[in-house]
């Protein structure tokens, strides 16, 4: 890979390469860290799903939030003068980086407040953006189409599963998640689209900007407020106990409402979108288990994609469940007034 990685650099207007690094985290993309004479860059393989119009969106984005003051990845041009490089069928991009690290889990309460005020900065930001710019016809969180292709897989996953456990799982989130979907009333505006703690850059507990934008889109805020806070006030996605953490939620929330205005009907819905977001993932999960094609996996702790997608499927659902046993107190945080 290093060989591949250093033939796709000569595209770009570096000076010498210093040190390549893989950046171990994420599910989809592949992500390098490059060191040169000039300074540092992030290198990243976008995934199949993704096509050029992705990175030409992700330009129009970081150009309105550079405009917006808010830090985030800035795109290097190729020598040709384009956002990207093909190269064996793969899409690439080289942006500059920004010193910090990234973070598979919320370590303190206050990182859960930098991480939400971050996010909020991010979609307050892009609420005046022009969203008929944007080319790219992916649109993650269509949980009606989700939920449709799950139920196709359904039957696949029943006939072959003989845990009791992973049953009672799947046909949890086949009678709940049609309950927790949103109105297609609420206001819309263009958001991040996968908000995991893994894509905020953190200087100690200050957390610096977004990153990973291939998947900007229009939607509802509430699909990013459900999919940061599942994944920040859980536990890790495997976590067969995982939990959800109202201290951690409460600081998330205090941050994001610092710079991001919502509605009253919005707050409304936070609860349903948590749940909605985390049962759209376990399904996605365990409709992988049968397919076996799209999520990574942990190759050192499962021996198959399909055995870790199962620990997934059953975290979630734990975290689900553990969602609503907190959901009075979950509202109490959203409306403290009350």
């Amino acid at each position: 890979m290093k060989k591949t990685v250093l033939t796709i650099l000569q595209n770009y207007p570096l000076s010498a390469v210093k040190k390549i690094q893989p950046i171990a985290i994420g599910w989809v993309n592949k992500n390098f860290y490059i060191t040169t004479d000039q300074g540092d860059y992030v290198l990243q393989r976008l995934a199949p799903v993704f096509d050029e119009r992705t990175i030409e969106d992700i330009a129009l984005v970081v150009a309105h939030l550079n405009n917006k003051k808010v830090p985030t990845l800035k795109l290097t041009k190729t020598k040709r003068g384009g956002w990207h490089h093909k190269h064996d069928g793969h899409l690439w991009k080289l942006m500059q980086a920004i010193k910090g690290e990234t973070h598979e889990e919320i370590r303190s309460d206050k990182m859960a407040y930098e991480a939400g005020r971050a996010l909020g900065e991010f979609i307050q930001g892009m609420k005046d953006f022009n969203s008929k710019q944007l080319k790219n016809p992916l649109r993650l969180h269509q949980t009606a189409q989700v939920y449709a292709a799950y139920l196709k897989i359904y039957s696949q996953l029943t006939e072959q599963e003989k845990n009791t456990a992973l049953l009672s799982c799947f046909s949890y989130i086949k009678e709940q998640l049609p309950q927790m979907m949103l109105p297609e009333s609420l206001p819309q505006s263009i958001v991040h689209g996968d908000p995991k703690i893994s894509n905020i850059i953190f200087q100690g507990e200050h957390a610096c900007c977004m990153i990973d934008l291939d998947t900007c889109m229009l939607h509802t805020p509430l699909v990013d407020i459900g999919d940061a806070m599942w994944s920040w006030c859980g536990q890790a996605e495997d976590c067969l106990e995982n939990t959800f953490s109202l201290s951690r939620f409460k600081e998330a929330l205090r941050g994001l409402t610092l710079s991001l205005e919502l509605s009253a009907d919005e707050k409304k819905y936070i609860y349903q979108a948590l749940q909605m977001i985390t049962l759209e993932l376990a399904s996605r999960f365990a409709k992988d288990i049968v397919e076996d094609a799209y999520f990574g996996w942990n190759q050192n702790k499962y021996s198959s994609r399909s055995q870790h997608n199962q620990a997934r499927v059953r975290s979630l659902v734990h975290l689900s469940l553990d969602m609503c046993a907190k959901k009075e107190a979950i509202e109490k945080i959203v409306f403290p007034q009350n």
